[in-house]
């Protein structure tokens, strides 16, 4: 049997918690960004930081961390965390997926700009949007696999329920808030149920479900420290560690 050498957090990616983009309402999610900012020292001493976006157009590993938010607001022009070329390349092999070499998405690029200056390699991974349970399982044992020799950090990016008050994307859901009520208490006993629940957040208008459940595969049974949470918007942030 096997010691895996793996560690992460969940993270949002949402550009509303850019300062510059989000003008006043920035002081709403201040402690998300500030445990984001912390990430980089929880993540130092890691071989390699792997980032896990559910918005790429196809399932992929990026060739670099590398993207930019010019379609979405202000012109912010992403840092370029390094990339650890044999690790990425091994871990796309592993997968069955192929390398792209298109810019990072903002599932990649937002949480990486909120955590600031990033000491680790960065492999940017990204999941779309409707693909296969094999292909999230798939990941999580090649992850698993790289983990046997390296020390691996994995962040999930993504929101969870989008119906948690009457400003949210989907307006106000009581069937949500209870959900999202249950999952974030539930996570701190067992990071599983990120991947046991992953349906339920997709109903509950969760956009990062495939990255969560490949999260919850790989932290099953151990439990997570819920280190920020809010729903300033309606929708659900959470910062949520597994050391």
């Amino acid at each position: 049997m096997y010691l895996l050498r793996l560690s992460g957090a969940v993270v949002p990616h949402a550009v509303v918690l850019i300062p510059e983009i989000a003008g006043r309402w920035a002081d709403a999610t201040g402690a998300i960004r500030l445990e984001l900012a912390a990430l980089g020292d929880k993540a130092g001493s890691s071989d390699a930081i792997v980032v896990i976006s559910p918005h790429s157009a196809r399932d992929c590993v990026y060739g670099s961390a590398e993207g930019t938010l010019e379609q979405i607001g202000p012109r912010f022009a992403m840092g370029a965390p390094e990339t650890d070329g044999s690790l990425r390349d091994e871990l796309a092999e592993l997968w069955g997926r192929p390398v792209e070499r298109e810019p990072a998405d903002h599932g990649v690029t937002v949480p990486l700009h909120l955590m600031g200056r990033v000491a680790r390699p960065v492999i940017a991974v990204g999941l779309a949007n409707g693909g296969d349970e094999a292909a999230v399982r798939d990941l999580a044992s090649a992850i698993e696999k790289v983990a046997v020799a390296h020390d691996i950090f994995v962040m999930a990016s993504g929101h969870t329920s989008a119906a948690l008050s009457p400003a949210a994307p989907l307006t106000l859901d009581t069937d949500a808030v209870s959900f999202e009520r249950t999952l974030t208490r539930d996570l701190i006993s067992d990071a599983g149920v990120l991947s046991e629940r992953a349906e339920a957040i997709v109903a509950a208008g969760g956009c990062g479900a495939r990255a969560f459940d490949t999260f919850g595969r790989l932290f099953r049974g151990r439990r997570a420290r819920l280190s920020a949470y809010g729903s300033p918007f309606g929708v659900g942030y959470m910062v949520a560690v597994v050391s």
